[in-house]
C-alpha cells in the first residue's frame, strides 16, 4: 500500500510545485496572467453554471440565461468542461467556484503523471525498480510538459486536463492482448469506453483524437506484425517465431538487454509487442470503446452532433488552423514564460500573437526539449518494439504542423528564385467528417507527447539496466533525469490571475429580483471572435451576483446572436467606441430616448465601469470617452467609485401596463429576436417578414395582471395561397387555437392570462404554417427568402 501511494503522491508534490504559487492562493488566484487571457475566468464560470442549473433551477445545463441577455446561448458546442463540473458539484458546497477549480487543476496534473506511469508500466514490459523508475519519467515527460503549461496559462483548461487519456490507451492495448481470457478483455473494453466518456466530457475533440492515436496505433501495430510474420531471410537473427527480437538491433552501441531485472523482477510482456497484439481484438477494444463511449454520453452527443450541423453557426473554414500551427524551429525553443530563457515581456507577447507578429506566428506552445528527446530517440534506437510509439510520435508531431509547414514564422520560402509553400498531411483531416473538427493543430502535442514519454520510458529503462545503481545513488540519479526533462518546460512562478470579487457584486446580489447588469467594457465573444471589447473575468462575476448580462462568452455561437446587439443603436455606439474610439453617427435625443427604453426592456439596475485590464487594449485610451457616453446617454447616479472601479444605479420610467412593439423600427430591435427579416417597407407599413416559420419576441411585463396581446399582421400573398395560420406561444405555453389570416394588413386579438406572464421579459414565440420563397411563386422575383407572414406591429395592453 505504501509503494502504490507513493507514485501518486510525488506526482502530487510535483503537481503543488509546477503550480506554484497556485495552491497558496487556492481562492484567490487563477492560472493565467491578465496579459494573456481570460478564458481561465470561463472555466471556472462553467462549474458555477452546471451547479445551478442542475441543482438550482433543475434546467438544461446546456442552455442558459444568464449571458448574452435575452437571447440566452446553447452551450452544447461551448467548452463546458462537464467532467470538471461534475467533479466540482461536492467541492462547491463548501468552497467557492475558483478554488474547487484550482483544486482540480492540480488533481488533473498530478493524474496525467500517474496515468502515463501505469500505461508506462504495461509498455516497458519488465517489473522492479527499474521498469518502475522509467515509467515514473515517463509520467513525468506526459504530465510536465511546456504545451500543458501554457495551456493553462491560456486558460485553455480542457487541454491542460488530459489525464484520461493514457488510461484509455492502457486498457485498449490491455483488451487487444491475444492470451487474454474473454472475461478479462471484455472487462478492458468497458473500462477503455469509460475513459474515453471521461475524455470526451472533458473536450469533445481530446476524445476524437484519443481514438485517432488509438486507430494508428493499431494501424502500425498491424503493420509490424505482418512484417515480423513473414519469413526470416537467410542470415537473419531473428527469433524463431519471426518477430525481430532485442537482438536483432542493428547499432552495436547498444547491446541487446533482457527486459528481466534479475532477482526478483522477471520479464512481465510488454503489452505493444508484435506477438502480443491481436488485430482483430484491438478493433474490437477501439470500436466497442467508441460504441460504449456513445451510448455513455449520450445525453450530451446527441444534442451536440445537433448543433454542430446547424448552419446558424458560423462556417469554421480552416478554423484557425493556419495561425494554430506548430511552428517546426519553435520546437526545441523554450517557451517565453521559462524562468530563464523567457523573455517575460507578457503584455508584448500577447499583443504580438493577437496579431500574428510573434517570431513563430502565434504563442509558441509546443517545445519538446533537447532532454525529452535525447531520451526519446535512445528508446527508439534500443528497442525494437519502441518503434511503434516513434512512429506514433512522428505521425502526431507532423499533424500538429497544421496545413502548411511553419519554420521560424516563416511560411513561404524561397527556393532558387520560386516561391514555396509546403502542405502537410494535416490537409487531408479537413476534409474527413468528425476529423475536421480538430481545428487546432497545435493540440495534436498533447497525444504526441504522450508517444514521447513512452520513448523516454523505454530510454530510462536501458540506462538503469546498463548503468545499475541502487539506494541514494538511485535516487540522486533519477532525481537527475527527472530535471533533465523538466528543465526547459519549467513556467516558474505559474503566472496567476486576481480571482477576488470586487464587494460590490455581493451587494447586487443581494438586491431582490432577477434584473440585469451592464458591465463596461461591453463585449461579446465566441471562437471566431470578439464585438466590443470582451472580458470574460466581468462573466466571472457573475458567480457571485447571478444577475443577467448583456455580455458573455461562449466557444460557439449563432451568427445572429452578435447582430442582435450590434442593431442596438447603443449598444453599438458602446462596443464600437470601446474598441475603435470613436463614435457611429448618433442622434443625441432619440438614442437618450433608446437608452431609457433599453434600461427599461432589461431591467438595467447597474452600470459597472471597471478600470483597464493590464494587457493593452484600445480601452485602455477609450474608457474615458466610453464613460463620458454613458454619462450623456443614461439616466444614472452615482453608487461609489473605489480602485479605478465607478458604480452607477441606473434611474427607469414607471412600470407600464400598456406598450406597443413598433416593427421595421430601430425601436422594436431588442424586442425582435431570432427569426426576423430586416427592416423594411411592406404594403404601405414599416415591418419585418417572419423568415421561415417560427419567430422570438421578447415582450417586456412588470404588473401583475391578464393582458391582451394584439398582432397587426399579413401573410405573404399569392395565387392559390393556402390558408395561413399563426400560432402563438408565450413563456412556452401555447395560448387558445391557431389564428387565420386574411390576404392584406389584419389585426388579431388573443389573451395572454397571468398564470403563465412573468415579472420581467416574457419570451411571445409566433409560429406559421408554411412559408414560401418569392421566387418559386412570383414572376420575375429573384428572393430566395422563405416567407410567411409580415408584422407592422404588436400591442399589449392589460385587461
Amino acid at each position: 500500500m505504501r509503494r502504490a501511494l507513493t507514485v501518486p503522491a510525488a506526482y502530487l508534490a510535483l503537481a503543488v510545485a509546477f503550480t506554484w504559487p497556485l495552491a497558496a492562493g487556492l481562492t484567490t488566484q487563477t492560472p493565467g496572467g491578465e496579459a494573456w487571457t481570460y478564458d481561465g475566468f470561463s472555466m471556472v464560470w462553467n462549474l458555477w453554471w452546471f451547479q445551478r442549473a442542475a441543482l438550482w433551477l433543475n434546467s438544461n445545463p446546456l442552455v442558459t440565461d444568464r449571458l448574452f441577455a435575452p437571447l440566452g446561448a446553447n452551450l452544447a458546442l461551448h467548452t463546458s468542461t462537464l467532467w470538471q463540473a461534475l467533479t466540482a458539484l461536492p467541492l462547491l458546497a463548501w468552497m467557492p467556484p475558483v478554488a474547487a477549480s484550482n483544486l482540480l487543476l492540480i488533481a488533473s496534473l498530478a493524474l496525467c503523471g500517474y496515468g502515463a506511469y501505469l500505461l508506462a508500466l504495461g509498455v516497458l514490459g519488465a517489473a522492479g525498480p527499474h521498469a518502475r523508475a522509467a515509467a515514473f519519467v515517463a509520467g513525468v515527460v506526459y504530465a510536465f510538459t511546456t504545451q500543458r503549461f501554457m495551456f493553462l496559462v491560456l486558460g485553455h483548461h480542457n487541454f491542460f486536463a488530459t489525464q484520461f487519456v493514457p488510461f484509455y490507451l492502457l486498457y485498449v492495448l490491455r483488451a487487444s492482448r491475444p492470451a487474454t481470457s474473454a472475461r478479462s478483455t471484455a472487462r478492458a473494453v468497458v473500462l477503455a469506453g469509460l475513459f474515453l466518456a471521461l475524455c470526451l466530457l472533458t473536450e469533445l475533440s481530446l476524445a476524437v483524437m484519443a481514438v485517432l492515436v488509438a486507430g494508428l496505433y493499431w494501424a502500425f501495430a498491424s503493420l509490424t506484425r505482418r512484417l515480423s510474420n513473414r519469413p526470416a531471410r537467410r542470415g537473419s537473427t531473428g527469433s524463431p517465431n519471426g518477430v525481430a527480437g532485442e537482438g536483432s538491433n542493428p547499432l552495436p552501441c547498444l547491446q541487446p538487454v533482457q527486459t528481466g531485472e534479475g532477482r526478483g523482477g522477471g520479464s512481465t510482456g510488454s503489452l505493444d509487442s508484435s506477438i502480443g497484439f491481436s488485430v482483430w481484438r484491438g478493433a474490437v477494444a477501439i470500436v466497442g470503446s467508441v460504441a460504449l463511449m456513445a451510448v455513455m454520453t449520450a445525453p450530451y452527443v446527441v444534442p451536440t452532433l445537433r448543433e454542430s450541423f446547424d448552419p446558424k453557426y458560423i462556417p469554421q473554414y480552416w478554423g484557425g488552423a493556419p495561425v494554430t500551427s506548430v511552428d517546426i524551429a519553435g520546437m526545441l525553443v523554450p517557451s517565453t514564460l521559462h524562468p530563464l530563457f523567457g523573455t517575460h515581456d507578457w503584455p508584448r507577447e500577447w499583443q504580438q500573437a493577437l496579431t500574428n507578429a510573434a517570431r513563430f506566428g502565434s504563442v509558441n506552445t509546443f517545445n519538446i526539449g533537447w532532454g525529452v528527446l535525447a531520451l526519446a530517440m535512445l528508446g527508439a534506437l534500443a528497442y525494437r518494439r519502441a518503434r511503434i510509439w516513434a512512429g506514433l510520435a512522428l505521425a502526431l508531431i507532423v499533424l500538429s504542423w497544421g496545413p502548411i509547414a511553419h519554420i521560424d514564422g516563416q511560411t513561404v520560402f524561397d527556393l532558387d528564385g520560386m516561391q514555396v509553400a509546403a502542405g502537410l498531411p494535416y490537409i487531408v483531416l479537413h476534409y474527413l467528417p468528425v476529423l475536421n473538427g480538430l481545428r487546432v493543430p497545435q493540440r495534436f502535442g498533447v497525444v504526441a507527447v504522450l508517444a514521447l514519454a513512452m520513448l523516454a520510458g523505454y530510454g530510462v529503462l536501458w540506462l538503469r539496466q546498463r548503468i545499475r545503481l541502487s539506494g541514494m545513488a538511485a535516487a540522486i540519479a533519477l532525481a537527475a533525469v527527472v530535471a533533465l526533462v523538466t528543465f526547459e518546460h519549467a513556467l516558474m512562478p505559474l503566472p496567476l490571475s486576481d480571482a477576488r470579487v470586487p464587494a460590490i457584486y455581493a451587494q447586487i446580489a443581494a438586491e431582490p429580483g432577477d434584473f440585469t447588469v451592464m458591465d463596461i467594457p461591453l463585449g461579446w465573444r465566441s471562437g471566431y471572435g470578439p464585438q466590443g471589447t470582451e472580458n470574460t473575468q466581468l462573466q466571472y462575476y457573475q458567480t457571485v451576483h447571478g444577475k443577467r448580462l448583456i455580455s458573455g462568452f461562449v466557444a460557439r455561437t449563432p451568427s445572429f446572436l452578435f447582430d442582435y446587439f450590434l442593431r442596438h443603436p447603443i449598444l453599438n455606439a458602446i462596443a464600437v467606441q470601446e474598441s475603435e474610439g470613436r463614435l457611429p453617427k448618433i442622434d443625441g435625443a432619440r438614442d437618450r430616448a433608446l437608452a431609457a427604453e433599453l434600461a427599461y426592456f432589461y431591467d438595467l439596475r447597474y452600470i459597472i465601469i471597471h478600470p483597464p485590464a493590464s494587457a493593452p487594449t484600445p480601452y485602455d485610451a477609450t474608457r474615458q470617452r466610453v464613460l463620458d457616453y454613458v454619462r450623456d446617454m443614461f439616466d444614472i447616479d452615482l453608487v461609489e467609485e473605489r480602485d479605478g472601479l465607478i458604480v452607477y444605479r441606473v434611474n427607469q420610467s414607471a412600470p407600464r401596463t400598456s406598450m406597443r412593439i413598433d416593427f421595421g423600427a430601430v425601436t422594436s430591435s431588442l424586442n425582435r429576436g431570432e427569426g426576423w427579416g430586416a427592416d423594411e417597407t411592406i404594403d404601405g407599413a414599416s415591418a419585418n417578414w417572419l423568415i421561415g416559420t417560427e419567430g422570438r419576441l421578447f415582450v417586456p411585463l412588470r404588473v401583475a395582471g391578464d393582458y391582451t396581446l394584439t398582432i397587426r399582421a399579413a401573410p405573404f400573398s399569392y395565387a392559390g395561397r393556402p390558408p395561413q395560420t399563426l400560432s402563438v406561444r408565450i413563456n412556452g405555453e401555447t395560448i387558445g387555437a391557431p389564428l387565420t389570416l386574411t390576404d392584406g394588413w389584419g389585426e388579431y386579438t388573443v389573451v395572454l392570462p397571468a398564470r403563465v406572464l412573468t415579472s420581467g421579459l416574457n419570451e411571445l414565440v409566433l409560429t406559421a404554417s408554411k412559408s414560401t420563397a418569392p421566387a418559386e411563386m412570383l414572376a420575375g422575383s429573384t428572393d430566395a427568402r422563405r416567407l410567411s407572414v409580415a408584422l407592422d406591429w404588436v400591442q399589449v395592453d392589460q385587461k
